[in-house]
């Protein structure tokens, strides 16, 4: 039985989609006098996995520290959900990131379904077969891009 929950639970776990998280904004540092430019980034369903950062903007300008924070988001989310993913996340999203300014925050949530995890999706493992004769997963709905710049 504890096999049988085990392989349950597994099968269920990969059935949740995976969500990349990204938030970029810039606030004001009052005790230093200028702003900060603030990140938010990692695998967004499983706890802890958010990693925060930021750069003081004081003698770059945003623009400039743009591309440490998009470096900074590659790596973590490389790390945590694998190449394939920041692939998929930087094709989707690079250009909204390096089109916002310093007045508009930024905030994407993006879902990664890895490949090899749909095959999981299709059937139970063959050793549940016999308890979940009847039960099946409905598809996914197609992914939607949610980015947004506010």
């Amino acid at each position: 039985m504890t096999r049988q929950l085990e392989l349950l639970n597994a099968w269920f776990d990969a059935l949740r989609p995976q969500f990349a998280h990204l938030r970029l904004s810039v606030y004001p540092i009052a005790a230093r006098g200028h702003d900060g430019l603030f990140i938010v980034v990692g695998n967004a369903e499983l706890p802890g996995q958010l990693r925060r950062r930021s750069w003081h903007i004081q003698t770059r300008t945003y623009a400039e520290i743009l591309p440490l924070a998009w470096e900074y988001a590659r790596k973590i989310i490389t790390e945590q959900m694998g190449i394939a993913c920041w692939e998929g996340f930087k094709e989707r999203h690079e250009q909204t990131v390096f089109e916002s300014t310093a007045e508009q925050a930024v905030f994407i949530r993006y879902r990664y379904d890895a490949i090899t995890e749909s095959s999981l999706r299709a059937t139970p493992p063959s050793e549940l077969m016999p308890m979940l004769q009847d039960f099946s997963v409905p598809p996914l709905p197609p992914a939607q891009i949610i980015s947004s710049i506010n």
